[in-house]
């Protein structure tokens, strides 16, 4: 969605679409004729859709404008040459998302520099994703690791890739040590709250959001269940 609520990317019938509170549906098109897109993020004036496009190829990412209508975005390549663009910054210059490449699945960025992976938490991990950025481009959270498990990560360019977890406990002091955080699926524009979900210490699938403190606040946790309606903080 935008940041003024007037837009918002999606798809009908498979086609990649943005609509808007007047209640139009503008149809954005495909990458290749009579072929399947569909329509992720937004930016914040919603005036760029990012998304995936089905190819004879393979699914391919790609960024859409009113002026330039669906343009493909480059993938790293390999043997399977693929990738979808996830979720686009508040000003649109930065695309986050994954492509194949060495890896099955690569979380990458798309800037104007180019398509700089951001790698993988540990050498044993055969995936990763990038799901959300910050509104100043600074930080990328998503998950890295294999078929069978998830961590969430983030990502900023001093520091590079690492595990969310550690980093809240280590860094804010979060009391989470009994929490597996699978994947950060969301960040805010400041920096400062996350959002995903993972696994409780009772062993559940739960939703979480992470309100990082200011200099000398308490960090908060707010727990979302999937399974009822309970909220916690902790």
């Amino acid at each position: 969605m935008s940041s003024n609520g007037q837009y918002v990317a999606g798809n009908v019938q498979n086609k990649a679409v943005r609509f808007d509170t007047s209640g139009q549906t503008e149809f954005l098109g495909s990458l290749v004729a009579n072929q399947d897109s569909f329509g992720l993020g937004i930016s914040g004036d919603g005036g760029t859709v990012v998304g995936y496009g089905r190819t004879d190829g393979g699914d391919r990412p790609f960024k859409w404008t009113s002026g330039t209508g669906m343009v493909q975005l480059p993938t790293i390549g390999g043997t399977v040459n693929s990738g979808a663009a996830i979720h686009v910054s508040i000003d649109s210059s930065t695309i986050v998302g994954w492509s194949s490449g060495p890896l099955e699945q690569q979380a990458v960025y798309w800037n104007q520099l180019g398509l700089p992976p951001i790698g993988t938490l540990s050498a044993t991990d055969t995936r990763s994703l990038a799901l959300g950025v910050s509104g100043n481009r600074d930080l990328i959270v998503g998950w890295s690791g294999t078929a069978q498990q998830h961590r969430a990560f983030i990502w900023d360019q001093q520091n590079g890739m690492r595990n969310l977890k550690k980093v809240l406990i280590k860094d804010f002091g979060f009391a989470i040590g009994g929490w597996t955080f699978e994947e950060a699926t969301a960040i805010s524009a400041d920096g400062m709250t996350m959002t995903g979900f993972g696994i409780n210490p009772q062993g559940q699938r739960e939703a979480w959001v992470a309100h990082v403190p200011v200099p000398g606040a308490w960090p908060v946790l707010a727990l979302c269940g999937l399974i009822g309606s309970r909220r916690r903080r902790v």
